[in-house]
């Protein structure tokens, strides 16, 4: 009874400390109200009613008639600086195959929402690399060192370390209206070597392993969960 008792009173003080410390107040309700334009660029305009109020609504908030674009457009160079700045902190951090898989889907968005060709065309030339490079029986390696552009550890997962890389080499397709077959054929190749090297079965269930300098490690970790991209692919 006390064991019980005990669970419930932390059960209760868990609670009211996620209440105090994580639920939004009144003030951060009204940007989740906000669509995704608009979140990462906002349109500004000024409360008319008062002039000397120097008060600024975020479009959504208020009626959208009158739209400053010289506000705009300094909040739009403020967002490019922001993403010139992660640019720079990819360029120094960036190590995991995964990364790249994840940096590919978000920086060609980020052309598609500003119309700078810049976060595009470092993505791609990441991709350029990794698709003349050669690969230990046509795996690509979880870690790649930013500065000399050469395979680290010849560690292969399909789970952590390097899931996302082939998630996004198919999406990267499809989102493309399936025009991007370059990504398709480095994706398709990739799913034939780990199907070859890295799919085994043990007391009759299917595993995927990980390949690491030139042996098989028969282990599956949690995240190889996204595996089951190949049944997208074979849609």
């Amino acid at each position: 009874e006390k064991f019980i008792l005990l669970l419930i009173l932390s059960a209760f003080i868990t609670l009211c400390f996620g209440a105090f410390f994580f639920l939004p107040d009144s003030s951060k309700h009204k940007r989740f109200d906000l669509g995704l334009e608009d979140v990462l660029i906002p349109h500004i305009e000024t409360d008319k009613g008062d002039k000397n109020s120097g008060n600024v609504l975020i479009h959504g908030e208020g009626h959208d008639e009158h739209r400053h674009r010289e506000e705009e457009e300094q909040l739009r160079n403020k967002i490019r600086a922001d993403h010139e700045r992660a640019l720079e902190e990819a360029k120094e951090k960036l190590k995991k195959s995964a990364e790249f898989g994840t940096l590919h889907s978000e920086f060609v968005h980020l052309t598609y929402l500003t119309g700078n060709p810049i976060y595009y065309n470092k993505v791609m030339h990441i991709r350029k690399l990794l698709q003349k490079m050669d690969r230990p029986n046509g795996l690509y390696p979880n870690y790649l060192n930013p500065r000399t552009g050469r395979w680290g550890q010849h560690h292969t997962s399909v789970g952590g370390l390097g899931d996302s890389f082939y998630e996004y080499l198919l999406k990267a397709w499809l989102v493309s209206d399936r025009t991007d077959v370059e990504a398709r054929n480095m994706y398709d190749g990739a799913i034939e070597a780990i199907e070859k090297h890295l799919i085994r079965k043990s007391g009759g269930l299917t595993f995927i392993g990980e390949w690491k300098n030139g042996h098989l490690e028969r282990k599956m970790g949690h995240l190889t969960c996204f595996a089951g991209m190949l049944a997208l692919g074979a849609d």
